[in-house]
């Protein structure tokens, strides 16, 4: 964890008077908590970035809910790509080892 407790409290309290101005920052599109922060501290508002993650994580409710949007295809018209983990028999042991996976709709 970052800083130290007293250093926590300090940061909250330098935070909290611009709680609702933080929250209109992250409901604007595109905005990062990074640009929120760099913001704060064009305003003089001195706290570590680590600070304003804790205190949005705590304070503030996602500005914005996420959202799932599912894909609808034919068979066969489409496919994904990910990265996947598995172990695997090599020698006799069982090691981790990646790759591709080409999960498809329909499948």
């Amino acid at each position: 964890m970052h800083g130290s407790p007293p250093e926590q409290a300090l940061a909250r309290k330098r935070l909290e008077p611009h709680v609702e101005q933080i929250r209109t920052w992250l409901g604007e599109r595109d905005m990062t908590l990074k640009q929120v922060w760099r913001l704060l501290n064009g305003r003089g508002v001195a706290v570590s970035y680590p600070s304003i993650k804790r205190f949005v994580r705590q304070r503030l409710e996602p500005a914005t809910p996420r959202v799932t949007v599912r894909l609808e295809t034919p068979p066969g018209r489409q496919a994904q790509v990910d990265f996947g983990r598995t172990r695997v028999m090599v020698a006799g042991e069982r090691p981790w080892t990646g790759g591709p996976t080409t999960p498809t709709t329909w499948s």
